[in-house]
């Protein structure tokens, strides 16, 4: 089975840090969706570190189509660094009977972010999709570190605003196609901008 392209891009995160980037096969065949990604999360070797399966956790799950995203955070210890918190994100799309996970990635750290001068975390995923009749999608997602924030607007590079879905203390905005974002704005309760990140990448005819 043809493997999608998956990558976390390390844009302005303080928790999100590119660990490498993960490439997971249609293997396992799992009752759930969330289940499948679980499984794929924990028998995928990461350096020098070992997972704490007590603190997993499904953050967030959201449909696009025939796929189904889960973006899950879980703890673990790395050799020589300690303790760190990490936050992965993977599709997964039904097979036979059950579940399978597609392509996904994340990263981990050991960083205490101050919510102060950073309220979110950022990573940027983008598939291109299992067969020529998929377009892929694109993700901006990360954790929310600072109480009050009440929504995340997502501007994307063709100029399409989308408000990303808010839930455990995270964000996740997704749509199809092979995007970036160009302005993440975060605000707060009282609809005050407290945080904007604007994309690295030019704007299609711009250099």
């Amino acid at each position: 089975m043809r493997q999608p392209f998956y990558k976390m891009k390390p844009l302005t995160m303080l928790l999100l840090i590119l660990t490498s980037g993960i490439l997971a096969g249609c293997q396992g065949i799992a009752f759930s969706a969330e289940a499948a990604a679980q499984q794929q999360i924990f028998r995928t070797p990461l350096n020098d570190f070992q997972i704490d399966p007590t603190t997993y956790q499904v953050l967030q799950t959201n449909e696009l189509g025939d796929t189904k995203l889960i973006l899950a955070s879980f703890q673990g210890t790395r050799l020589n660094s300690g303790r760190e918190t990490c936050l992965f994100l993977y599709e997964t799309f039904r097979m036979m009977a059950g579940w399978v996970a597609g392509s996904g990635g994340g990263g981990c750290s050991n960083e205490i972010p101050d919510p102060e001068t950073r309220p979110v975390s950022i990573g940027v995923n983008r598939s291109s999709g299992r067969d020529q009749n998929d377009p892929g999608h694109s993700t901006v997602s990360g954790l929310i570190f600072q109480d009050d924030i009440d929504s995340v607007q997502v501007t994307w590079s063709d100029g399409q605003q989308q408000e990303a879905s808010i839930s455990n203390h995270s964000f996740l905005a997704a749509r199809a196609g092979n995007l970036d974002f160009a302005k993440i704005e975060v605000l707060d309760t009282q609809g005050n901008i407290v945080f904007t990140e604007e994309s690295r990448t030019p704007a299609p005819g711009k250099h």
